[in-house]
């Protein structure tokens, strides 16, 4: 045996190790560390680097975030310091209203699972005709957004959609996620 630890060698008698969590919500340093890791993978992903080659900065990246409308103003937790929640819901000023006369703020705390989240400030000016629309409509787009995509980068690049694949990659993550990644494996 060349070494030996024990936790009661320790300054407090216990051994720290990381829990591993990605979540800031679980621990925000854990979540921290994930968060830099992360960016370096995708850092090196993009620009080389970490065992990629850097040839791949010369290729064509594309990335798209799919926004939601906004369709009034409503109740939420909002982030405080790096937390998911302890924030003021809708600091504003106390004299701004709405056309019916209700206040468009909210000074109170509310946490992820209180039951005003997502109710509108003003139910009248809140247009809920659209959001039932979206609601609706919004996984069929989420779909059909990379397969346009798809087709639109194989029309640019003027290969056959199934050939597609050798120039170019298209990844779309599952709902609920709105981001799309596009990026070309070689120049034409």
């Amino acid at each position: 045996m060349l070494s030996s630890y024990a936790s009661d060698d320790a300054p407090l008698g216990v051994l720290y190790r990381p829990c591993g969590n990605r979540r800031a919500d679980v621990y925000p340093p854990c979540s921290r560390v994930y968060a830099r890791d992360t960016f370096e993978m995708i850092k090196a992903g993009v620009a080389g680097g970490k065992t990629v080659p850097d040839t791949v900065a010369d290729n064509p990246l594309l990335s798209v975030t799919v926004t939601a409308p906004s369709f009034g103003v409503v109740h939420g937790a909002r982030s405080r310091h790096g937390r998911r929640s302890g924030g003021h819901c809708r600091p504003r000023s106390h004299t701004v209203v709405c056309d019916h006369g209700r206040r468009l703020s909210c000074m109170a705390v509310h946490d992820q699972h209180d039951e005003l989240n997502g109710v509108p400030l003003c139910s009248d000016c809140y247009d809920w005709s659209s959001a039932v629309v979206w609601q609706w409509w919004a996984p069929e787009l989420l779909r059909r957004t990379p397969n346009t995509l798809r087709r639109k980068l194989a029309q640019h690049l003027e290969t056959p959609e199934s050939r597609l694949g050798d120039l170019a990659s298209v990844q779309s993550p599952r709902w609920p996620s709105t981001r799309i990644a596009a990026w070309c494996t070689s120049t034409p």
